[in-house]
């Protein structure tokens, strides 16, 4: 950093024009980082004007914002950055293009003093690249220097000279498109293995304050299970094996389904004369063609003939 920028910094500090809060887009959602008791503007926004919007509160309150001025692009929520109003917010709006078409998107609201980490916990498959970030909070803050701990232990200071090409250990190096001068601190890994799972520390040193900041990220690399043809020939052979059980199951059950039907059929045509599905049940169908001198024993639910 030069003098002239040096210069400038102070001017702002002393000021108060520097936000406490940093945001972070990524894809459809945002990330913002605040001090604590810092007030937040909320923004949900869009290229094209905007008939309705409206967001969802961390503790599930709604609310709506239904008299927007016409072509306003965004509205605002103001917040202070207090542990009722941390979390995830959802905004919510309608567009004058598709005025029935509600879209939505995920702003997280987290607090952190001065440098902390984009995503607290990540999760690959073994192999896959990975990149891990912390910044500086209030706006862009320049870094004097940064580096990261591995979960074992390993130091690796990280910079904007560290390249794919030129990777330490031929592993790690800086992400495209950060800046220690932006008060960027990241460090990418080529291929993740299960021996980087666990709980990795980011360090800054912010230029002007003489001090460290820490943060933590975790990261779970998930074993990659690779098929061999013998697995999938077990799995295949299994899996005949089940469908034929199961063909055979339904079989048998429907020829004893079969059976049963044919057997209630004859039973009722040939000694009672009824089919089945008449009104009259069993029971009352024996007692009125009964033989009358014929002792009848009485067991409670049941008549049964003797």
């Amino acid at each position: 950093m030069g003098l002239l920028e040096y210069f400038i910094y102070l001017c702002l500090i002393l000021v108060g024009e520097i936000n406490g809060y940093r945001t972070i887009k990524a894809n459809k959602d945002v990330l913002i980082l605040a001090k604590s008791m810092e007030t937040v503007d909320i923004v949900c926004e869009n290229d094209v004007p905007l008939v309705r919007c409206g967001f969802t509160h961390p503790n599930g309150t709604k609310m709506l914002f239904k008299n927007l001025l016409p072509g306003t692009p965004l509205c605002k929520y103001t917040i202070e950055a207090t542990s009722a109003d941390i979390g995830f917010w959802t905004c919510h709006y309608w567009s004058q293009i598709l005025p029935q078409d509600e879209m939505t998107k995920t702003i997280e609201v987290r607090v952190a003093h001065k440098f902390g980490a984009v995503d607290r916990e990540i999760t690959v498959r073994e192999g896959e690249e990975v990149s891990l970030s912390c910044v500086s909070t209030e706006k862009m803050v320049p870094l004097e220097y940064c580096y990261f701990m591995t979960p074992e232990t390993e130091r690796l200071y990280m910079d904007h000279g560290i390249t794919r090409a030129n990777a330490l250990m031929q592993k790690y190096y800086f992400p495209r498109n950060k800046s220690l001068h932006r008060g960027d601190c990241g460090v990418t890994i080529i291929s993740a293995s299960e021996s980087e799972s666990g709980v990795w520390s980011c360090y800054g040193w912010l230029e002007l304050e003489n001090r460290q900041y820490v943060d933590t990220i975790r990261l779970v690399v998930e074993k990659y299970v690779v098929r061999t043809e013998a697995s999938v020939s077990v799995s295949d052979e299994d899996t005949s094996i089940s469908l034929a059980a199961y063909i055979c199951g339904t079989a048998a059950f429907l020829c004893f389904f079969t059976v049963l039907v044919y057997w209630k059929y004859k039973y009722y045509s040939t000694f009672h004369g009824k089919t089945w599905g008449d009104d009259e049940s069993i029971d009352s169908y024996v007692m009125k063609h009964r033989i009358d001198d014929t002792p009848v024993l009485n067991t409670g639910d049941y008549l049964l003939i003797t």
